[in-house]
């Protein structure tokens, strides 16, 4: 009877060592997986965002792949800029001065819109007036 219980204690032990086994490679695959999808910016034209300078108004679109590689290249140059602390400012490549920033184009008449101004205002369309932030 001993023999026949070590032999069963044996074997569900190797069975639970295997299972761990799988289950560990398995959350390792998941993790590897997540990980690297996570690192893969969108580098196509549907994905891109507008920027605009707040200096120039010169506007620029950026995928997120295009803008992590922009903002690596000039992250030693950006300074704060007035009321604006806390914004990454990208070089612009129309006047070369460090005021890039997220922005949209106006949907009235396409005029590019920086989030907000050199002195922490909402930005407004200089044709029209129109508000990126509701007033």
């Amino acid at each position: 009877m001993t023999h026949d219980t070590e032999n069963a204690s044996a074997s569900g032990t190797g069975l639970k060592i295997g299972l761990i086994v799988v289950l560990l490679a398995a959350a390792g695959v998941i993790s590897y997986r997540h990980t690297r999808s996570d690192l893969e910016q969108p580098d196509t034209p549907d994905t891109a965002s507008t920027y605009v300078c707040v200096e120039c108004n010169a506007a620029i679109d950026l995928t997120a792949a295009q803008y992590a590689k922009k903002a690596s290249e000039d992250r030693e140059n950006t300074k704060p800029l007035g009321e604006l602390r806390g914004y990454s400012f990208l070089k612009c490549p129309t006047c070369q001065k460090y005021g890039v920033i997220r922005g949209a184009r106006c949907p009235k008449d396409g005029t590019p819109i920086p989030q907000q101004t050199k002195d922490g205002k909402p930005g407004r369309c200089k044709k029209c007036g129109y508000a990126l932030i509701g007033e």
